[in-house]
């Protein structure tokens, strides 16, 4: 499956694992990790693009890169949102989920989203955990193996 029909696997489980803690009027906010440097916003911005194809109040930022929280604000408050779940976009809801997104530190995006009046609620549980991810997982994992394993073609 390409890259497309991945991101769309993700965006449908995260849609299952969340539809019970979301109204039509509660946006589902995602945290990546990003990079300061490199490709890894272009990779964002293409994920972002196809969540939002999905479900319009789904909103991508991410720890490091260009689109970071600033970014997240201005975007959920041109949309009139006023209800976000917060979620970690990575495999484990490590330090960044914990502390970065969901910590009752000032500067967690739970903690600057409820000072900007935002109604927060935080999810922290790793994309990892859903069953369609792992089996995404695996499924790489077993092509990349059997890849690995064919003999290489003479010319």
């Amino acid at each position: 499956m390409e890259a497309r029909g991945d991101a769309e696997v993700v965006v449908r489980a995260l849609l299952r694992a969340t539809e019970k803690r979301r109204d039509s009027k509660t946006a589902l906010v995602l945290m990546g990790h990003g990079q300061e440097h490199g490709r890894a916003g272009l990779a964002f911005e293409g994920i972002r693009q196809i969540f939002t194809e999905i479900d319009k109040r789904i909103f991508v930022a991410t720890v490091e890169g260009e689109r970071d929280f600033k970014t997240l604000l201005h975007d959920l408050r041109a949309h009139k949102v006023k209800t976000v779940l917060l979620r970690p976009m990575m495999v484990v809801a490590g330090e960044h989920a914990r502390n970065d997104l969901g910590g009752t530190e000032e500067d967690s995006w739970a903690s600057q989203l409820k000072a900007a009046g935002f109604t927060v609620e935080v999810d922290l549980e790793g994309l990892g955990s859903l069953p369609e991810v792992a089996d995404l997982y695996l499924k790489h994992a077993f092509e990349s193996r059997d890849d690995l394993t064919k003999e290489p073609k003479k010319e």
